[in-house]
């Protein structure tokens, strides 16, 4: 009981002090008009970033109700199962997952070997990938040497952009420091159907 008759009398003496003191009320009505700005502002970008959302929402609903509603022609569908057969039959074949990463990482050491200095080839790992109509293994190389500015093109020139099994993932190159270069990349191989 005397501990509340103690803090009442603390409350009694400071709010008499706020009313002597008119610089202590203009100091607390900034804070609390600070405090109030503040939240509402945190309230507004809230509901902004929840209309963003919404926005968002909508705009996917709208696109996937225009796709759910049209008719893909069979001419359509044919065109593009003749463009996956053809896409398919250029990317190279496996018997099995290790097989595909041996073959990525003899294929690249034979592309590079020649042009990088201090070469490394690390196999990061692979990943099966299962089509409707085939099954896929995705390859991931890190290769790591050393590219003098002498050997770019030969480089650039192996990695084909026309090949369709191969991606660059990544690629770091430090020239005239060091000429040291780390490049990341994807191969493709589908699985050999047995015989």
């Amino acid at each position: 009981m005397e501990l509340i008759n103690r803090k009442s009398e603390n409350l009694g003496k400071t709010i008499t002090n706020i009313k002597e003191q008119p610089r202590l009320q203009w100091m607390l009505l900034t804070v609390l008009i600070l405090s109030i700005v503040l939240v509402g502002s945190s309230i507004f970008e809230h509901i902004r970033a929840l209309k963003n959302d919404i926005d968002s929402a909508v705009a996917m609903h709208v696109r996937l109700n225009a796709v759910k509603n049209s008719e893909l022609s069979a001419e359509l569908l044919e065109l593009y199962e003749n463009y996956q057969t053809q896409v398919l039959s250029n990317i190279p074949t496996a018997s099995s997952q290790s097989a595909a990463e041996a073959s990525a990482l003899s294929k690249l050491e034979a592309s590079f070997n020649t042009i990088l200095e201090r070469n490394r080839f690390n196999l990061l790992g692979s990943e099966k990938i299962e089509t409707p109509s085939s099954n896929l293994w995705s390859v991931r190389v890190e290769i790591n040497g050393r590219l003098s500015e002498s050997n770019v093109l030969r480089f650039l020139e192996n990695v084909e952009p026309t090949a369709q099994n191969i991606r660059v993932a990544s690629m770091q190159y430090s020239p005239k420091a060091s000429n040291s270069v780390i490049i990341v990349i994807d191969l493709l191989f589908k699985e050999q159907l047995a015989k």
